[in-house]
């Protein structure tokens, strides 16, 4: 599967999103764990450029959040019914 996607994934996005584990082998949790490495990468961008308290608590708690909401997808993504 192949996801365009603008820009680069951190290093860092992917070890918090663990890319590279996906027992299930499902495209959708591949899926899941791209969107959402980039989003914290692109949260990681804006840290490093602003440079300021402010901005570094927002995407802290918004970069958090991106890796629960990728927990519980992957969770709801590989429950079998």
């Amino acid at each position: 599967m192949r996801i365009a996607i603008k820009g680069s994934i951190t290093p860092s996005a992917i070890e918090m999103v663990r890319l590279d584990h996906n027992p299930s082998g499902k495209d959708s949790v591949t899926e899941i764990k791209v969107l959402a490495a980039t989003m914290i990468s692109k949260c990681q961008r804006i840290t490093c450029s602003k440079r300021n308290a402010e901005t570094d608590r927002c995407m802290n708690e918004a970069m958090r959040h991106i890796e629960i909401a990728a927990m519980f997808a992957v969770k709801g993504a590989t429950t079998e019914s």
